[in-house]
């Protein structure tokens, strides 16, 4: 009777090491069959990186300017709040460009060109950028309308790159704002591929950031004559 029973949970053991190894041997082919379907984060080659250029045409300085300057990064919105490489194939869809994205995130990237182009236009104190705190007493600030590349009619044969953005001169003193304007750049694409798609965002980009860096420094100087003069009138007045 002892040794029917040991021989009878052998036989259970044996069935039950079974089981395990093909409820493993299941487990496993599932998750060969799951990972060639999904793509697993990390997985797969490396997206190419595309940078942007800044103006190579800016106009020299014609003063030396004694301001400073913040500059904000750009809002926009969530979908152009990205790194990745936008086109609209329709008025109502967007998508992105697989295996390309920008060197940063499209804001953030606006900002460092605009910053970059007006210390190039030779502003004596640097142009401060980042969200902290700064002792500038004039910011630029902006919202990034438009960063896509437009697909007309849906066909790959009509692809417009355009670039859209508003810009705010503000005094931080009393957070006034002097002036407002929006600029908007368009570039055709020659032909349906990701490298010649970056070439016209850089075109765009380029030719708004050439034409608005003027227009922000003769704003903001404009302002400081202004209060330049002002500061004199007082201390002649004082002074009488």
């Amino acid at each position: 009777m002892m040794l029917g029973s040991g021989g009878s949970r052998t036989s259970k053991e044996r069935r039950r090491k079974l089981s395990a190894g093909l409820v493993a041997s299941a487990l496993g082919l599932t998750l060969q069959a799951c990972s060639s379907i999904i793509e697993l984060p990390g997985s797969g080659p490396a997206p190419s990186i595309y940078d942007l250029s800044i103006p190579a045409d800016l106009p020299p300085p014609a003063v030396e300017h004694k301001w400073t300057l913040h500059v904000e990064r750009p809002s926009a919105p969530r979908a152009l709040e990205t790194d990745r490489i936008a086109l609209r194939p329709s008025a109502i869809e967007l998508k992105y460009f697989k295996g390309a994205r920008w060197s940063d995130l499209a804001p953030k990237m606006l900002q460092t060109l605009l910053a970059e182009a007006i210390n190039e236009m030779g502003i004596i104190d640097p142009v401060s950028q980042g969200s902290g705190a700064s002792s500038a007493r004039y910011s630029v600030a902006g919202t990034l309308l438009a960063y896509e590349a437009l697909y007309g009619g849906g066909s790959a044969q009509n692809i417009t790159v355009v670039v859209k953005l508003r810009l705010i001169v503000k005094d931080r003193v009393g957070s006034r704002t002097i002036a407002h304007k929006t600029y908007t750049k368009s570039e055709r694409v020659s032909r349906d591929a990701v490298e010649s798609v970056v070439r016209a965002f850089d075109s765009a980009t380029s030719a708004l950031v050439a034409e608005a860096v003027p227009w922000i420094i003769e704003t903001v100087e404009a302002k400081a004559a202004e209060k330049g003069a002002r500061k004199i009138d007082v201390s002649q007045n004082s002074t009488n």
